[in-house]
């Protein structure tokens, strides 16, 4: 597991690197993703694959068509494309803890839960790039009004979909 750590350690530092000179994550950021990537790797190849896809693909849909989703939801949202380690770790830490957890005591239950994490983080990410993007009103989760673009809580049909 130690040669595997290693591998994961500069895999995720290289990835780190290449994020934070992209602007897709802040210090913080690339580093809580140097922790989170590196375990995920000594979970095993398999655990880094699936969180390096979630990384790639929402960092590619929060770059997609940004002008215009500025546009929309401007003096809603204070976001910047540049995830932060509180960011890093809500999306990615218990995706990670849960898959180190699981090959070491071999219990599915635990890869199970490593997945719903980073499926959570997938489908909160990918709601809101798509929906904010795709249009509609936006209707309150919780008493269907209407809402302004990328208020918290917000929800649209092609978001949900997403």
């Amino acid at each position: 597991m130690i040669e595997r750590a290693l591998a994961g350690f500069l895999l995720a530092g290289a990835l780190a690197l290449g994020a934070r000179a992209a602007r897709s994550l802040s210090r913080g950021g690339a580093v809580a993703a140097l922790l989170v990537g590196t375990a995920a790797t000594m979970a095993g190849w398999p655990w880094a694959v699936v969180l390096i896809t979630f990384f790639l693909t929402s960092s590619g849909l929060s770059r997609f068509r940004r002008t215009a989703r500025e546009e929309r939801i401007a003096g809603i949202v204070e976001k910047s494309d540049e995830r932060d380690a509180i960011q890093v770790m809500a999306n990615g830490g218990l995706f990670a803890a849960m898959a180190v957890a699981s090959t070491l005591t071999g219990q599915p239950l635990l890869a199970t839960a490593a997945l719903g994490a980073l499926a959570a983080a997938a489908a909160d990410t990918w709601a809101t790039e798509v929906g904010t993007l795709a249009g509609g009103v936006p209707r309150s989760v919780v008493s269907l009004e209407p809402l302004a673009p990328g208020t918290s809580g917000g929800v649209t049909v092609a978001g949900t979909i997403a």
